[in-house]
């Protein structure tokens, strides 16, 4: 999957999780460091959709761990849906 293609490939609700988890997680970091690092309102658009791929990455790489522990454990449920 190219690097923002998912907005497109993948249903509005998902779309929109990934993006308010980027935010969550760009103010988590904001609020741990005490403000060395910025907020979310505070980055660039450039730099909040880099970090909403990188939430969409770690959500394909999740959907494949949990497929290979389904065939692993021999359980046929189709992780893939969570792609």
């Amino acid at each position: 999957m190219t690097s923002s293609a998912w907005r497109q490939e993948w249903p509005t609700y998902r779309v929109r999780l990934i993006d308010i988890t980027a935010r969550h997680l760009v103010d988590g970091q904001a609020r741990a460091s005490r403000g060395e690092l910025p907020g979310w309102n505070d980055i660039t658009p450039e730099h909040q959709s880099n970090f909403s791929d990188t939430v969409a990455a770690v959500f394909v790489a999740q959907a494949r761990a949990f497929e290979e522990i389904a065939s692993d454990s021999g359980n046929d449920q189709d992780w893939r849906a969570y792609e």
